[in-house]
C-alpha cells in the first residue's frame, strides 16, 4: 500500500494529481495544509511514498526542500511539485529525471516538477 501525502490549498488539483499518478494501487491518502506540514511529518507513523505539492509559490520551494532533506523521511520516496517554473537550484541534483516537464527523483532527497504528463508510481 502506498502512503501519499497531499499538500497544499485544499481546493487544488492535488487530489486528482496523485490519483492519475497511483492509477490501479492501493493507497493512502493524507491532505495536509502547507502550514502544518513540518508537524504532520514530525508525528506520522507511517513512511511516505508519495508527496504531492499543488501550486506551491517559489519563495516556499527552500522550505520545503530542506523538509524533505530532514530526517522526516528513511527509504525512497517520490515527491512531485506541481508549478509554472523549474528553478535554477534543483538542477544541482544530478538524478532528478526530467521527461517533458515531469521531474522525478526518487533516492530520497527531493524532486522538484513541472507536470504536464503523469508518471505512473
Amino acid at each position: 500500500m502506498k502512503v501519499i501525502l497531499l499538500v497544499g490549498a485544499p481546493r487544488c488539483g492535488k487530489t486528482q494529481l496523485a490519483l492519475q499518478m497511483c492509477e490501479n494501487k492501493r493507497s493512502v491518502f493524507y491532505d495536509v495544509r502547507s502550514s502544518s506540514l513540518k508537524s504532520f511529518l514530525e508525528h506520522i507513523d507511517t513512511n511516505v511514498d508519495v508527496m504531492v505539492f499543488d501550486d506551491i509559490p517559489e519563495w516556499q520551494l527552500q522550505y520545503y526542500e530542506a523538509l524533505v532533506r530532514g530526517d522526516y523521511f528513511q527509504g525512497d520516496f517520490t515527491v512531485v511539485l506541481t508549478t509554472n517554473y523549474f528553478p535554477e537550484w534543483v538542477t544541482k541534483y544530478p538524478d532528478v529525471l526530467v521527461l517533458d516537464e515531469i521531474g522525478i527523483k526518487k533516492n530520497g532527497s527531493s524532486v522538484i516538477a513541472k507536470v504536464r504528463n503523469y508518471e505512473k508510481c
